[in-house]
């Protein structure tokens, strides 16, 4: 193909090297070209003058972009179960609290003035959620009806999820902190950045040099602990997941490396 033949040539007049031409060409036609040249410049561009380091191959390029892919895949199964996790724990606190009807009523979330414009605007998302998930009619869930937080909650995506556990009352984030030992603050600061975090494994964004726009703090669990990249990411896991789920996540990630 013409623009595959061409950026190779551009790569090559970058100082990039290739180990096999015809390998790479199948490889561009298949992955992003973008992704796969532009995701990595800290590892193999000198920014001064955009030029590739020497001695880099595409090979180098393609095997971190694998790698990158892979710990994505193997970091969105692990935050998938938090966020499972968070939901039943949310459920279950409602349903104890407010009964088992529809917990979408404002006077089950706290009355901070903010709150008013925050739960409409998570009821449009909600709706909107179950439009997409719902194809049988029959099937609709109406928000009006009594229906079970446990099978409600089902339907929200992680960004739902930290939104709802924000506008909680005060009494029901102190019933989760008994189930997570993780503050209420801290939590909303950790489930932040998993949803971060998972929208980058699931929207084809690079994941390993993530950097985040503010440090977390860990100091009520680490003492003067302040971490703002992936490791970040690693230590809400360990402070999330139970101990035998954390240690089969360090199992995987090690035989990654």
């Amino acid at each position: 193909m013409k623009l595959i033949d061409k950026q190779i040539e551009e790569l090559k007049s970058k100082g990039l090297k290739f180990k096999n031409i015809e390998y790479t060409k199948k490889i561009l036609l298949k992955e992003n070209y973008y992704n796969l040249i532009n995701g990595y410049p800290e590892v193999f561009l000198t920014l001064k003058n955009n030029y590739f380091d020497e001695d880099t191959y595409f090979e180098e390029l393609y095997a971190i972009y694998i790698f990158d892919n892979s710990l994505k895949n193997l970091l969105l199964d692990y935050i998938n179960i938090i966020e499972n996790n968070i939901k039943s724990y949310i459920a279950y606190t409602l349903t104890d609290n407010y009964g088992e009807k529809n917990f979408l009523i404002r006077n089950n979330f706290n009355n901070h003035p903010n709150t008013n414009n925050t739960f409409n605007k998570l009821k449009e998302q909600i709706e909107k959620n179950i439009d997409r998930t719902i194809q049988n009619t029959n099937d609709r869930i109406i928000l009006n009806d009594n229906i079970s937080p446990l099978k409600l909650i089902k339907i929200f995506t992680f960004g739902n999820i930290t939104t709802l556990y924000q506008i909680l009352k005060n009494t029901d984030k102190k019933k989760i902190e008994e189930y997570t030992n993780i503050n209420s603050h801290d939590l909303l600061q950790f489930l932040h950045t998993l949803q971060i975090a998972r929208n980058i494994c699931a929207h084809g964004d690079i994941l390993f040099n993530i950097k985040l726009n503010r440090s977390i703090n860990f100091n009520n669990y680490y003492e003067d602990l302040y971490l703002d990249k992936f490791n970040s990411i690693l230590l809400i896991l360990k402070l999330l997941l139970d101990n035998k789920t954390f240690n089969e996540f360090l199992i995987k990630l090690n035989n990654l490396f």
